[in-house]
């Protein structure tokens, strides 16, 4: 007996598009490295904002620059130099956090499924029209699995980095992805 198909999914499909897998993330699902990765670029941005305000500013206030004018913008370099990266770091990791609680908040709406033609991401919040991810077997490599307890675990694939999480028979649906592909 097969599994009735979710409605948000049913509504997703093209017409004559059978469904070989549907699911949806565990009660345990994270979002995992993002924070690391967003933390990363809001500190290389810190340092490069840092690092070309003074020499904007030199550059813009100084038609032709002398020894004096130089030691100048180095000395405001070093003072703000610490100020900017502390700013820009802090922007970046609220940033960080509000882009994390909203891909937390949207698991409990989130929907995959692998069809005959396609792999599907679909996220429908209360409310608001469904945003889907649609992606193609051409599309699919590298598929990476990482598995957690009893067989279940996180699929991530393509280059436009699709993920599934926390689904159960992880192993299952990797095979039914490389088989797509």
């Amino acid at each position: 007996m097969q599994q009735q198909i979710d409605p948000i999914i049913w509504n997703a499909l093209q017409a004559g598009e059978q469904v070989r897998w549907w699911g949806y993330p565990g009660p345990n699902a994270q979002i995992s490295n993002i924070r690391k990765k967003l933390l990363l670029e809001a500190l290389i941005g810190g340092i490069c904002g840092a690092v070309l305000f003074p020499l904007v500013i030199f550059y813009l206030s100084h038609p032709r620059p002398s020894l004096s004018s130089m030691l100048v913008a180095l000395v405001i370099g070093m003072v703000f130099f610490p100020l900017i990266i502390l700013g820009r770091s802090l922007y970046g990791y609220r940033r960080v956090l509000r882009r994390e609680a909203a891909l937390r908040n949207a698991l409990p709406y989130t929907r995959y499924a692998i069809t005959d033609r396609r792999v599907l991401i679909i996220t429908q919040m209360p409310g608001q029209s469904p945003s889907i991810m649609v992606y193609h077997p051409h599309e699919l490599a590298p598929i990476k699995r990482v598995d957690q307890a009893a067989g279940w675990g996180d699929l991530s694939f393509g280059s436009r980095r699709g993920r599934f999480a926390n689904i159960p028979s992880v192993g299952y649906v990797e095979q039914m992805l490389r088989s797509f592909q």
